[in-house]
């Protein structure tokens, strides 16, 4: 009797703990942002998830009392360097995981953008940023202000994928949707995107054509399909280089940088640089360039200094002449 009475009393009292747990909202706007667990005193991923992904952030009590996210000090290998980091504790899916700091926004509404717009760094119609965010990028906002007595501007936080961190800014609010359908749409857009099985990516597309969606989006989801018509980038042939380029990240984020058999990302990969490979011979390129995102470059035919067997196409925003 007394060992049920215990274990009920356990029970009760982790019960009662859990319920005490304090979270607030958060969103993660990297895509493919990573959540990762703590293994010897370091960060090691474990999955990653979606621009848009909605997490619960968990709370603590500061010293003044104040309700603040559970954050600590901690590393995590980058390119096989251990680099430091803060992260926040988060609840997914009824797990406990932690993720980077600067990867997620805290109580604001997710959104998606509808068409190309302007950034403004203040709500100024005159104070704008020299970028911009693209049709179909994942948001999430907050206030509202006007500015110049004449325009609505929208609070939002986005994904800078430049500097590789979560900025704050404000856009026009007309380029903002919150239609889930619309949010549903750019989810399945990165899926059909990633994936490389024809008959998956087309069952992914019939699913969608009976979502209610905004102009821009149902023309990003067009654009989508039409790119899986893939014209061939070699039609109007190549032009030999017969140079040396320098391999490099743009962002200062990435892992490795995948070879293709064919340019464009229908090749299959076949292979990967290593940021450490340095220098490779470029062979030749592609008269046509191919658009990656918000990126417009060449393919290019490399062969590594290292190893006769690694070569092939990798797009151009990757190398550095």
């Amino acid at each position: 009797m007394k060992k049920i009475l215990t274990f009920i009393f356990a029970l009760s009292l982790s019960t009662l703990l859990f319920a005490a747990e304090k979270t607030i909202p958060a969103v993660m706007l990297q895509n493919q942002g990573g959540l990762y667990e703590e293994e010897n005193g370091e960060m090691v991923w474990k999955k990653s998830l979606d621009a848009g992904t909605e997490l619960q952030v968990i709370t603590t009590v500061s010293e003044n009392g104040a309700i603040v996210p559970e954050t600590i000090d901690s590393t995590r290998k980058v390119d096989k360097k251990t680099v430091k980091c803060t992260v926040v504790k988060v609840n997914y899916n009824g797990k406990k995981y932690w993720v980077l700091n600067d990867r997620i926004s805290l109580e604001e509404t997710v959104g998606v953008i509808t068409d190309d717009c302007a950034i403004y760094r203040s709500a100024d119609i005159c104070d704008i940023k020299d970028t911009n965010l693209d049709r179909g990028d994942i948001i999430t906002y907050g206030q509202v202000f006007v500015a110049n007595e004449k325009y609505s501007l929208l609070k939002i936080s986005y994904f800078d994928y430049a500097n590789y961190i979560v900025r704050s800014g404000y856009i026009k609010i007309q380029f903002k949707s919150s239609e889930k359908d619309d949010l549903k749409a750019v989810r399945m857009i990165t899926k059909i995107k990633g994936t490389k099985d024809e008959d998956v990516r087309e069952e992914l597309i019939k699913s969608t054509k009976n979502l209610k969606l905004s102009a821009g989006i149902k023309s990003l989801l067009q654009n989508t399909e039409d790119s899986f018509k893939e014209k061939d980038l070699l039609e109007d042939g190549s032009t030999s280089i017969d140079e040396y380029y320098e391999i490099y990240d743009p962002t200062g984020d990435s892992g490795n940088i995948n070879i293709r058999d064919n340019p464009g990302t229908m090749g299959n990969v076949i292979g990967q640089f290593e940021l450490s490979e340095g220098m490779v011979y470029v062979v030749q390129r592609t008269n046509i360039q191919d658009t990656i995102g918000s990126t417009t470059d060449y393919w290019y035919y490399v062969q590594s200094q290292t190893s006769d067997e690694l070569a092939g196409w990798i797009f151009g925003q990757y190398l550095k002449h």
